[in-house]
């Protein structure tokens, strides 16, 4: 009886030591909960900077994307207006061909009333010096 006695008390005395143990523990578990908000705050922060820097990473690259688009519609607008004005350019240099045509300058001396030439003469300067 005796035995079963001492066993009870080995017994108390193991649940004591695991129970003082368990309240070491906690202890230390509590510490670590209080502690973990410093920490946390830190990552939180790194957190939100990182989110930050992805936002006006994101900013930066629309606007760039904004410009290039900008840019693209502007080449196209004077790209269609230098072909407009090659093909205008084409048209006034047939019209200046026809304007100078001896046909056209016949037709606007009948319509100046300008008499053609019929003996040409040539005046002869002993002087080879252009005048004042």
């Amino acid at each position: 009886m005796s035995r079963i006695i001492s066993n009870q008390r080995l017994c108390a005395n193991r649940n004591s030591r695991f129970n003082r143990s368990m309240s070491f523990s906690n202890v230390s578990l509590a510490r670590k909960k209080y502690s973990e908000p410093a920490g946390n705050t830190s990552i939180s922060v790194g957190i939100i900077f990182f989110i930050f820097i992805i936002f006006i990473l994101g900013g930066l690259y629309l606007f760039q994307v904004n410009t290039v688009a900008v840019q693209g519609i502007d080449m196209r607008d004077a790209e269609t207006k230098i072909r407009d004005l090659k093909s205008e350019q084409k048209k006034m240099e047939i019209k200046e061909v026809e304007l100078k045509s001896m046909y056209q300058i016949e037709k606007s001396t009948k319509d100046l009333d300008l008499v053609n030439a019929d003996t040409v003469s040539y005046m002869e300067l002993d002087n080879s010096v252009a005048m004042k």
